[in-house]
């Protein structure tokens, strides 16, 4: 687990490299909220186990959560030209069934600088039907 601070620098919460764990504690302010990036190095299953510890400030007694098990399945992130090969069916499937057509009009009618913001609802459904 990694986040970035304010100032861009680097902050790892989880590290396990090789199936040993050599940071593995993340500490949160009382009222606190964080926001973290899970980041793996290659495809494959992991499986994590957490605890929550606390300290209750109205005695500051120790409180625990029980144990629970986390498992990713981590799969390849598609490469560049996949992604490009994607976008290409849908703009052709967008083009063949006239979903580009209606989208201009649309957009014309939205961009219309005489009245951009009387256009009714009737006259909406009437270019999403063109």
């Amino acid at each position: 687990m990694y986040r970035f601070s304010g100032a861009g620098a680097l902050q790892v919460g989880l590290q396990s490299i090789g199936g040993s764990v050599s940071v593995n504690e993340v500490t949160i302010p009382i009222g606190g909220h964080e926001h973290w990036n899970w980041g793996f190095s290659a495809p494959g299953t992991y499986t994590f186990e957490f605890q929550g510890l606390g300290v209750k400030s109205a005695d500051l007694s120790i409180f625990e959560t029980s144990r629970e098990l986390f498992t990713f399945n981590v799969i390849p992130e598609p490469s560049s030209g996949s992604l490009l090969l994607i976008g290409l069916v849908g703009w052709v499937a967008a083009r063949k069934s006239g979903f580009c057509r209606r989208s201009k009009l649309l957009l014309h009618a939205l961009a219309d600088r005489r009245c951009p913001s009387l256009l009714s609802l009737g006259k909406l459904a009437e270019l999403q039907r063109a």
